[in-house]
């Protein structure tokens, strides 16, 4: 009988076990699908690997580091530079769009920088208030709500900013000069560099992780009841976990 059980083998559910382990608490690990990994996953087809979703690797925070160090040989991830672009305006300007008007045309440039200048200062309450208070209508109107409009889904005066966060770089009068004088190349924002697998998707890593476990992950665990009174998970194969 295991003194915890985990549902799921995502990367929470499989950094639970890592640790758990680590402090040598005994454990069971349940996954309803016939993989670890979550929406961390990866599909191939016809010599193709595509990932669920975005999942890359940020390594700011000193034990992240040590802990996938620890995990993977240096030659199976790779640091790589973003080089991404935005196209408008019949133009490919680089990301972000707010610190790089380089080669817009000459009315948009100077929208954005005026209404940069003058926005609104306020509490925003809404996405739409948000972009408005930080970056002005210029930007607003030939970035940010389309794109966010876009990507989300949603009204951005349905949206509330809260995500914004370290997400969304910030700018300067000074920056967004300069970005509109010459082509920068420099990298801004807290995705500028990421790691990720030299070879395969980003399902190397909940794999790896999923390997290095004494306990194994028992996949086609699909929970349909917990009882709490009794301390015990039913599954639908007939498994019952006490």
């Amino acid at each position: 009988m295991a003194q915890t059980i985990i549902l799921g083998a995502g990367l929470t559910g499989l950094s639970v076990a890592y640790h758990l382990e680590k402090l040598q608490t005994p454990y069971a690990i349940f996954e309803k699908e016939d993989r670890v990994g979550g929406l961390c996953r990866s599909v191939r087809t016809e010599g193709y690997t595509f990932d669920y979703t975005g999942h890359l690797l940020h390594v700011n925070d000193a034990y992240f580091k040590e802990f996938l160090a620890g995990l993977f040989d240096a030659i199976e991830l790779e640091n790589i530079v973003r080089r991404s672009f935005i196209y408008s305006h019949g133009v490919f300007t680089r990301y972000p769009f707010q610190t790089n008007l380089y080669g817009l045309p000459a009315d948009v440039i100077a929208e954005c920088i005026a209404g940069y200048v003058n926005r609104e200062q306020k509490e925003p309450v809404t996405f739409y208030d948000w972009v408005h208070t930080h970056f002005g209508a210029g930007l607003a109107k030939h970035f940010f709500l389309p794109y966010n409009q876009k990507l989300w889904c949603t009204d951005a005066k349905d949206m509330e900013p809260s995500w914004t966060g370290r997400f969304v770089p910030k700018t300067s009068l000074e920056d967004m000069i300069a970005g509109s004088q010459e082509d920068k190349q420099e990298q801004v924002g807290y995705n500028s560099s990421f790691y990720y697998p030299s070879a395969g998707g980003i399902d190397h890593l909940p794999n790896k992780l999923a390997s290095t476990l004494q306990t194994k992950v028992q996949t086609n665990h699909t929970v349909t009841k917990i009882d709490l009174a009794n301390k015990q998970v039913h599954f639908a194969n007939g498994h019952v976990e006490k």
